[in-house]
Formats: structure tokens, sequence, C-alpha cells
């Protein structure tokens, strides 16, 4: 008599059913954003106060995402990994709808592209600089994303050897930069 092999077991899609409502999640959010956008209503001033109602809410999504980065970065410490992908998958995400709707707007706008002194006001050289480092932060984090999601498909030449060494310069330099 012969033993019988096991059945394989079917092959696990690339982005599960939970990725795809994150997904979709995230473009009702972006055709949110780009409607107030449009609309000016980011735009406008706090009641009471000179902020933009964009930079408001960007501040406040900016501290609960580094709180969120935090928790993500101690589910790695615990090696509960599944809840460290998905808080940092958020984290990343939601911090380039910030990134495209609030942050990108604004650096172009009067205050930083269309200010008369240029370069040579320092609040200018800060929000360039702040621009730049906050930048490859977020493509880090896009990338270490798009890693994660498609692992099994990359070939190894775009597959960074030492991701945990680029999820730690990442998380620093993001932290630095929404700290100041």
């Amino acid at each position: 008599m012969q033993a019988s092999t096991p059945a394989p077991k079917p092959a696990k899609p690339l982005i599960s059913a939970l990725g795809w409502v994150g997904i979709i999640l995230w473009i009702i959010a972006a055709v949110i954003l780009f409607l107030l956008l449009s609309s000016f209503q980011l735009k406008a001033p706090i009641p009471g106060t000179r902020i933009p109602l964009g930079a408001g809410l960007n501040v406040v999504a900016q501290v609960i995402m580094i709180v969120a980065l935090l928790f993500g970065w101690r589910f790695a410490r615990i090696k509960d990994f599944r809840k460290h992908r998905r808080t940092q998958t958020t984290v990343v995400m939601v911090n380039w709808l910030m990134i495209l709707f609030i942050m990108g707007v604004t650096f172009f706008g009067p205050e930083v592209t269309g200010n008369p002194r240029g370069t040579s006001d320092p609040v200018v050289l800060l929000e360039i600089g702040h621009g730049i480092v906050g930048t490859l932060a977020a493509i880090s984090g896009a990338y270490l994303v798009f890693r994660m999601v498609f692992e099994r498909v990359l070939p190894d030449w775009i597959k960074v050897k030492n991701f945990k060494r680029l999820m730690q310069i990442t998380i620093v330099s993001w932290l630095a930069i929404a700290g100041g």
C-alpha cells in the first residue's frame, strides 16, 4: 500500500482581503482630501488662528502616527511581526496622504517656493531640508512596504539585504523630522 501524498496548499494571494480593504480606504481618503483641497477648505485658517486647517490636521495626524510608529516598533521587539507589519504599513500609507495632499501643496505654495526672499530666508532653508530628508524617509518607508508585500515575487537584486537596518534608519529619520 502506498502512502498518499498530501494535497498541495493553495498559493497565498499577494495581497490579503484586509490589504485590499486598506487600499480601497486609502483611495477613498485620497479622493476626499483632493476634493477638500480643490475647494480650498484645507487652506482656510482654523477659526481664531492663522494656521491653515490642513496644517492643523497634519500636526494631529503626525502625533498619532508617531505614537503608532512606536507601538509598531514595540511589536517588532516582542516578535509580533503581524501587528508590526500592519501598524507600520498603515502609518506609511497615511503619511503619504499627508505628504501628497497637505505637505506637498504647502511646500509648493507661497510660503516656500513663492517666498520672495527665497533661500536667503533661514525658515525656507529649514523647510527645504525638512522636505528632502522627509521625502527620503517616506520613500524608504514605501520601499519597505513594497518589499514586504511583493517579497515572494521580487528579484533578489531589488531586495535590500539588511532590511532591518533600513527600517531602523527610516524610523529614526522620520521621528527626527516629525519631531522637528
